[in-house]
């Protein structure tokens, strides 16, 4: 069976969007990650970023971007409202978008793929050992 398309917003509904059911799932333990969640890895889904449609806010979404270990910068994007992050766009991956997963409507059937950046991982930090395990970033797939 496959995933359905994803529907989701920001915690005050301000923005919505809507996407082409995910590509990957990967759980990031990378220290930019660890302090944009608050401290705990990041859970985002893959999606062609041609996919992506934002239905209602796109004027209320703000940016932060940083440079990663890579030496590429990641655009990190939340709701100017509420504070909700949403998206992040990687500048070595443009075809493609990262949700958070914790802004989809109804995330129950996604199924964690990769869980990235483990050599980063807090010593507390649950890590499932069925999925594909990366010290660093995930081996690249060939894109959309």
């Amino acid at each position: 069976m496959s995933n359905p398309p994803l529907a989701g917003g920001c915690l005050c509904d301000a923005i919505r969007y809507v996407s082409a059911p995910p590509l990957r799932f990967v759980v990031c333990h990378c220290r930019d990650c660890q302090y944009s969640s608050g401290g705990a890895p990041a859970h985002v889904v893959v999606v062609a970023e041609d996919s992506l449609v934002i239905e209602r806010g796109r004027e209320k979404l703000r940016s932060f971007t940083s440079t990663a270990d890579s030496g590429n910068s990641v655009t990190r994007q939340f709701c100017s409202e509420c504070g909700t992050p949403i998206f992040e766009h990687l500048q070595m991956a443009p075809a493609v978008k990262l949700v958070k997963v914790g802004t989809i409507d109804d995330a129950s059937h996604l199924k964690v793929d990769v869980t990235a950046w483990t050599a980063s991982a807090q010593p507390w930090a649950l890590i499932d050992p069925a999925t594909e395990l990366c010290t660093h970033n995930p081996t690249p797939r060939a894109q959309p």
